[in-house]
């Protein structure tokens, strides 16, 4: 149990990030996260994101984690369907 979004991802980055790791979040996104992650000493590396939600294709090489907000993105409201087929096909976790 956690008292809000904000602790949860801290705790979950203190456990699965090492300093200059690269993470990958949306821009536009909500900005607290990116600052979380760069106070950890993460590479913080913004991802534009069009009509199907985040460009998978412009992910950077090599990133241990991407940010992105759930369902829809914020603050353009969009379906994040783009990054669940990428998901999918790299057989990784949402």
């Amino acid at each position: 149990m956690t008292n809000d979004t904000q602790q949860a991802l801290d705790i979950i980055a203190r456990v699965l990030l090492e300093p200059s790791d690269v993470v990958a979040v949306e821009d536009p996104g909500y900005r607290p996260p990116r600052y979380l992650f760069k106070t950890l000493g993460a590479r913080v590396i913004g991802v534009p994101v069009d009509s199907e939600g985040l460009v998978v294709q412009a992910l950077p090489a090599g990133a241990k984690a991407i940010y992105v907000t759930p369902s829809r993105q914020y603050p353009l409201g969009v379906a994040q369907s783009a990054l669940a087929q990428f998901i999918d096909e790299v057989d990784g976790l949402l």
